[in-house]
């Protein structure tokens, strides 16, 4: 489904990424972890279309998609979950969840409304209010419902666990696999080491310092002593509900 291809992205002029390969298949929960700075957002931005690429290819169901616009990836069926806060503050959380399905019939849009709220039953409670005015951890539940509402063939989450308690984290998850298993939902996340991140993945590369420096599973990653010793060490996220470090 998504191929990137020898990609270099920079930031502010810096040259952040550099000679990035790997894929996200079909129907597959793909991870791309790693330390803080390693890359992780840079990569995500790029393959969604919020930063220009400096040089290699995305492509996605075949066709070169490296210089298309953000609003061209959405109607091709690409929903982005970023890292920051991105609502209309002002605006109702229904309305927020409406445009998530901007470029769907009435049709899908009703059914992937009931979908979210059957995935995160807390929404009903406030589809009324300004988005704005909810906790940010709450914000996040809602970005993600709002990329759902697209019917993604591909979820590309940057961070989706990201100043969630344990509770949510599991919530976001569980709906994850849902997506993944019943929808036939390609899921893309940019991860933390955590254990929930590599329970969920199918593969994971690791990126460290702006390169691709590993692909594996995630049961082999649980594996590894040395990530282990690095979990224990407090490194990296070693369990739900923990602060991210």
């Amino acid at each position: 489904m998504l191929t990137v291809s020898q990609l270099a992205v920079g930031r502010g002029g810096t040259s952040v990424l550099r000679g990035i390969n790997f894929s996200a298949g079909d129907e597959r929960v793909t991870a791309v972890a790693g330390p803080p700075g390693a890359g992780k957002t840079t990569l995500a931005d790029a393959i969604t279309g919020f930063l220009p690429v400096v040089d290699g290819r995305i492509m996605f169901d075949g066709e070169d998609i490296t210089c298309e616009t953000r609003n061209a990836r959405l109607r091709r069926g690409m929903s982005y979950v970023p890292a920051a806060l991105r609502l209309f503050p002002e605006l109702a959380v229904r309305e927020n969840l409406q445009f998530g399905a901007a470029v769907q019939t009435g049709e899908t849009a009703r059914r992937q409304f009931d979908l979210v709220l059957s995935l995160f039953p807390e929404l009903r409670e406030w589809l009324r209010k300004p988005a704005g005015s909810l906790p940010s951890a709450q914000q996040r539940i809602v970005m993600i419902a709002r990329a759902i509402m697209n019917a993604p063939r591909l979820l590309i989450l940057d961070q989706p666990s990201f100043a969630l308690s344990g509770e949510q984290i599991q919530l976001v998850y569980r709906a994850i696999a849902y997506l993944n298993r019943r929808c036939r939902t390609a899921v893309l996340l940019f991860e933390q080491l955590s254990f929930q991140a590599l329970k969920s993945a199918d593969t994971v590369y690791e990126i460290e310092r702006g390169r691709i420096t590993g692909e594996r599973t995630g049961l082999e990653l649980l594996a590894d002593h040395r990530l282990q010793a690095e979990f224990l060490r407090g490194l990296w996220l070693p369990v739900i509900g923990e602060a991210v470090r």
